[in-house]
């Protein structure tokens, strides 16, 4: 066991120590500067305030409600009352949904009061059990440019700060660099690039082969801003680079496919698959995974394209909106209104679609975003419920939604 009070004393211990705990008690905020260090313990308990509790384990994470109190009169010493409840069940053999429950309930009572708790064996022996949701391990965000991926993104992790960020722009930076960079470097400098690449060293190591007669993956675009992608399977490279090189136990991984008439020529029209398939094997957990696709209309991403560039964002150009991120491109079998799933390497993954339709107000938008991260975690309880009692899709309701 190990309770953490100090987290930039406690990291070198920790380190040093790992392989020797079991449990961790931690805050959310302490939980995340530390979570690539503590990978290896088998169980962490994640404390947040008034949010839900987290409990992640070697094969699942769970999340527990906390009931918020209207009337509190101290705080001091709420979470050691946690861990102290979580204790006093778990050395007894209880389950973790005893121990978290206990804990749960005796933090709650001495928010109401100064001090200890007292007649502390009713306390531990009489508590509601509380019915705790699954969280996904890996959550892919997909949608067009200024979809609200970010937003949403943000949001969840005011809850749930306990995942990798992934996005394939850092692999995509390096080969631009790397293609710029052999049109104008001698082979004996571009070798010296070599150390400096942390996902493309496979395109260095097939251009510095060919090095003056390079099949180049991409090309300065005509009008000077940015690139033009040539090799389409560069799509697809990008993603799995990423992926397998910035991998943890739980991670959201993000990224927006467009329309491109290279990549459709040469692979077909379902760019999100085929992107999905070259990065889900190395993902840890992969079957606890869940696809959340956003989906605006090409107005007012135009509209949030512009905010966000005033705000000091980057800006996408007025064609590649029309042209590229003009429509939602990804497909996926729909057995419920907005929900359903896609089949990946012979494995069925829920989807749920958020529209993000509307330009909202600082409330609007928290109440919208507190609604939908909710259907996100219920959708993905619901569906591996149904998995696991081989539910199989009704033709007719399927039929019935689609002709609505």
């Amino acid at each position: 066991m190990m309770m953490i009070h100090s987290i930039e004393d406690m990291i070198p211990y920790i380190v040093k120590y790992k392989d020797k705990i079991k449990y961790l008690f931690c805050n959310m905020k302490e939980y995340a500067l530390i979570k690539e260090q503590v990978k290896s313990i088998p169980y962490k308990i994640i404390t947040n305030e008034d949010k839900p509790i987290v409990v992640i384990t070697p094969t699942e994470n769970l999340s527990f409600p906390v009931q918020k109190k209207s009337k509190i009169i101290s705080s001091t010493g709420a979470g050691d009352t946690f861990i102290g409840g979580f204790l006093s069940q778990y050395i007894d053999g209880k389950s973790i949904n005893e121990s978290v429950s206990c804990g749960i309930r005796n933090s709650q009572m001495s928010l109401e009061r100064y001090g200890a708790l007292v007649n502390f064996d009713k306390t531990i022996n009489k508590f509601d059990l509380i019915n705790y949701k699954y969280l996904p391990n890996n959550i892919i965000v997909i949608g067009n440019s200024c979809s609200g991926k970010t937003t949403f993104i943000n949001y969840l992790k005011k809850y749930y700060d306990i995942y990798m960020d992934i996005d394939d722009l850092e692999p995509l930076v390096e080969t631009f660099m790397l293609d710029d960079k052999s049109l104008v470097l001698s082979k004996e400098q571009f070798a010296r690039l070599k150390n400096n690449l942390t996902f493309m060293k496979n395109i260095y190591e097939e251009y510095f082969e060919s090095y003056g007669d390079i099949n180049h993956y991409t090309i300065k675009a005509l009008d000077g801003n940015g690139h033009d992608i040539v090799r389409p399977i560069l799509w697809d490279m990008i993603l799995e680079k990423a992926v397998s090189v910035l991998h943890s136990e739980n991670n959201i991984i993000q990224f927006s496919r467009g329309r491109d008439e290279l990549y459709e020529k040469e692979f077909g029209e379902n760019v999100y698959k085929r992107s999905i398939e070259s990065m889900i094997d190395y993902v840890p957990n992969k079957e606890n995974t869940i696809i959340v696709n956003l989906v605006s209309p090409l107005d007012i991403r135009k509209k949030r394209n512009y905010i966000r560039y005033e705000n000091g964002g980057h800006f996408v150009s007025e064609d590649t909106m029309d042209k590229v991120y003009d429509k939602d491109y990804f497909s996926y079998t729909e057995t419920e209104y907005n929900t359903g799933y896609i089949v990946v390497k012979n494995k069925k993954y829920p989807v749920i679609t958020i529209y993000n339709d509307k330009t909202l107000n600082t409330i609007e938008l928290d109440e919208f975003l507190y609604y939908n991260l909710d259907r996100v975690i219920n959708y993905y309880n619901e569906f591996n419920m149904e998995v696991k009692n081989e539910f199989k899709t009704s033709p007719k309701r399927y039929l019935a939604k689609q002709n609505k």
